[in-house]
């Protein structure tokens, strides 16, 4: 779940020890050639990096990130022998194991494109296209080694990817500006808001509820010679005809 996923990412980074280059001079190459943009071979994971969480997939770690290149590499197999609806159901798999990874929106894009479905290509683009603005941004700054690494170390500029997927669609009649990006699998939205809705109901237990039942524990058990106060919740002495802190007029008046 991606909510656990920084720790996982952290993990296995250090694990494997993978020296990434954080150098951005590759990026832009694939300006010079449109067909090598839009290829599968462009966006095909590290194979060295795959190879290495297989033959090591022993704990919870290994085994999220091996399953992960697991998906991805047998939808790269069925795009090489022209299945694309499989194809595209493993890239999709792999999505929902690491949601950050946009190329796997972009196999799914080439997929679906290759398989005749624009309208569902086009949305797994636009999906592409967030992701990567994300992440040129810094949004994805503890995954960011790791898409690096399995990207063998270079990530295109966004806004050429932009620019090469809005004439791509246009080819098909699609104005990339009205499409609707696919749906995210990502779960950290909905843990995010049920763990500061139950920080809210920490905090209101803590704040209204326990101090309302103490106080009307006082009420019922003053302590012997005292009496408490509704409103406040001050102690008062018995003798006194109103509180002593807030002014309020003793219950059932004067005895």
């Amino acid at each position: 779940m991606f909510f656990i996923r920084p720790a996982i990412f952290i993990g296995i980074f250090f694990t494997l020890s993978v020296s990434v280059p954080v150098s951005f001079a590759r990026i832009g190459t694939f300006a010079e050639d449109n067909a090598l943009f839009f290829s599968m071979e462009r966006v095909e994971i590290n194979p060295e990096l795959s190879f290495r969480l297989a033959s090591r997939a022993d704990g919870r770690t290994q085994r999220d990130i091996a399953e992960f290149a697991g998906y991805y590499a047998e939808g790269s197999l069925e795009y090489s022998r022209g299945n694309f609806g499989l194809a595209a159901d493993s890239f999709i798999e792999a999505r929902k194991k690491w949601p950050e990874y946009f190329y796997a929106d972009f196999a799914a894009a080439l997929s679906y494109e290759a398989a005749g479905k624009y309208d569902t290509a086009a949305r797994y683009y636009k999906s592409y296209l967030n992701k990567l603005r994300a992440y040129g941004k810094g949004h994805y700054g503890i995954s960011a080694p790791l898409i690096l690494s399995f990207s063998s170390g270079y990530v295109e500029n966004y806004d050429y990817a932009y620019g090469a997927v809005k004439r791509r669609l246009s080819d098909y009649g699609i104005r990339l500006a009205t499409v609707t990006p696919a749906p995210s699998s990502d779960l950290f939205p909905v843990a995010a808001a049920l763990f500061f809705m139950s920080l809210g109901l920490v905090y209101l237990t803590f704040r209204s509820v326990i101090p309302f039942i103490k106080k009307k524990i006082r009420e019922k058990n003053p302590p012997e010679g005292f009496w408490v106060c509704p409103r406040c919740g001050a102690c008062t002495p018995e003798l006194s005809f109103e509180c002593s802190s807030c002014g309020k007029e003793k219950p059932g008046g004067k005895k």
